[in-house]
């Protein structure tokens, strides 16, 4: 098994021409490889950091170089993408409380530094845009940085999301069976009957319960959400339910599909999403990770396909 990790930060990029390349046409989030979260057991934390211990939480991740599992997405005028790599992320002190301060990321081992939230550079606009408040005692949280470059008639675009916190030992995951219950958050770009996906960003969110028997290494779930399908979110927004199949958990991690059962307001909706996290915490409070969609949905109105392409995260706290 691949070593794996997690906090979710959502990255969007759109780089200039000379971004990488790829196939042409749409690559199916089958023909990828493993998500490859979490660690195996016995491995040291593929993140570089020490396993989770009690009265830790993210906040002691700022100012630490730490590996992350990144799922990007790229497209250009004749090329999708989907692809995993490991990328490096130093958070300031004080980040978790608010305080935007120099940090830096990696990106094809290129680093990006952000001062007081953003930067620009050769007319590209680094902002950190989002990220996890008011809960810094968590063991892992989630983020959002927004990378774009304007004036370009051939941009690249890519988007990308990873996770960073303590993951539990795999020799100190809790006993028995333990539910967890949290939200997915996936921005997708849709290909419309079979084209180019599009410039805008149509969102997929929804909530996620996870049912973990550790003694048996075994992961399954639900999950209900709604898909943007339409231009207009208050008209176009469909309930969407499905379950998450039963996989095994390889150490801390884990890597499965989310599967549709039911979604209202369509003809049809096909393909899956796949999902791939660890567990963090000394006591594996949360579990979190990555999710790929490629799903689509026929519209019942106009009988458009429209096929919804990116990236995600997820998290997940242990019910009490």
């Amino acid at each position: 098994m691949k070593p794996r990790q997690i906090s979710p930060i959502l990255l969007l990029t759109t780089l200039g021409a000379c971004g990488a390349g790829g196939a042409s046409g749409i690559v199916a989030v089958e023909d990828v490889d493993a998500i490859g979260m979490g660690t195996a057991a016995g491995a040291a934390p593929a993140s570089g950091l020490e396993f989770a211990k009690p009265g830790q939480d993210v906040r002691d991740l700022e100012t630490l170089p730490v590996t992350v599992r990144m799922g990007r997405m790229q497209r250009d005028g004749s090329a999708t993408r989907f692809f995993f790599s490991n990328e490096t992320v130093t958070l300031p002190a004080g980040f978790y409380e608010g305080f935007y301060q120099p940090s830096s990321f990696t990106l094809d081992g290129v680093t990006h530094r952000l001062t007081n939230g953003a930067v620009t550079v050769n007319n590209t606009t680094t902002r950190h845009t989002d990220r996890e408040y008011g809960s810094p005692t968590i063991p892992a949280a989630r983020h959002e940085i927004a990378i774009v470059t304007n004036g370009f008639p051939d941009d690249f675009h890519e988007y990308a999301v990873f996770v960073t916190g303590f993951e539990t030992d795999p020799a100190q995951l809790p006993g028995g069976t333990v539910n967890y219950a949290g939200r997915f958050n996936i921005d997708t770009w849709p290909s419309i009957d079979g084209g180019t996906p599009e410039n805008n960003y149509r969102p997929f969110n929804g909530t996620l319960n996870l049912t973990v028997g550790y003694d048996d290494a075994r992961v399954s779930g639900d999950f209900a959400g709604t898909a943007q399908i339409g231009d207009n979110v208050g008209i176009y927004a469909e309930n969407v339910f499905g379950h998450i199949a039963d996989t095994s958990l390889d150490g801390n991690g884990f890597e499965g599909q989310m599967v549709f059962e039911t979604c209202l307001g369509v003809t049809s909706c096909t393909g899956s999403l796949a999902i791939g996290g660890a567990v963090y915490g000394a006591d594996g409070s949360r579990i979190s990770g990555l999710i790929m969609s490629d799903a689509t949905f026929v519209r019942e109105d106009d009988g458009v396909a429209l096929r919804l392409l990116g990236p995600g995260v997820f998290y997940a706290d242990r019910a009490e």
